[in-house]
């Protein structure tokens, strides 16, 4: 048969059908034959019984459902679907399928029986790995804050503006504007002339208020 009428190499769903004891013809080396069906076909895997074979195909015959019976009628559980490899090897220079059935697959552990056996291989003195702890994030420096000016409590005005909005406030109207007038006079080096004066001269012209210098 050429190698490309042969089957693809990889896995496949299969049913077990039938199983019977046979002998190699070269040696003489023991098997269980075993047939399954694989999409409407008959495929066949030979399980070994050498001495160093025969604990693992025993174990595989048991997942097959074997019913122990080597001579007279044996029989696998046919309702069974499981899983068979197709290899391609050459053998006299011709290309062939050689099917293998490497048992079942063991199903996944549920969560009560992991917690059963979390519980005895702590009891025997082992411990549970627990998850390492996520690293703790780096500080962060905090930004420093901006200083922020703070006049001191007795400054209410630092212009002239702001000076007479305070006497406004805080000083009765009448004579207001003379007083505001001398006052400025008298702190404009006796001109009146206000460019000359600085911002600790508004804070004084306003807390002053009209009084007499």
């Amino acid at each position: 048969m050429e190698r490309n009428q042969l089957w693809e190499q990889g896995e496949y769903e299969a049913k077990p059908v039938s199983v019977c004891y046979k002998e190699s013809a070269a040696k003489g080396t023991p098997y269980m034959e075993v047939s399954f069906r694989v999409a409407e076909q008959i495929k066949t895997c030979n399980l070994w019984l050498t001495e160093a074979a025969e604990s693992s195909t025993l174990k595989k015959l048991e997942a097959l459902g074997f019913n122990g019976d080597f001579l007279d009628n044996p029989t696998v559980d046919t309702s069974l679907v499981v899983t068979i490899t197709c290899k391609h090897e050459e053998y006299n220079g011709k290309w062939k399928e050689a099917w293998s059935y490497w048992g079942s697959k063991s199903s996944p552990l549920d969560k009560a029986k992991a917690a059963q056996l979390q519980a005895k291989f702590k009891a025997a003195g082992g411990t549970v790995a627990k998850p390492a702890p996520k690293p703790a994030p780096k500080p962060v420096a905090p930004v420093p804050a901006r200083p922020v000016a703070v006049e001191p409590a007795n400054v209410v005005a630092s212009n002239a503006e702001e000076a007479w909005d305070y006497w406004c406030k805080h000083f009765p109207e009448e004579g207001r504007d003379e007083s505001w007038v001398n006052t400025i006079r008298q702190f404009g080096d006796k001109t009146g002339d206000e460019s000359k004066l600085t911002p600790k001269d508004w804070n004084d012209i306003a807390k002053s208020g009209g009084l007499p210098f």
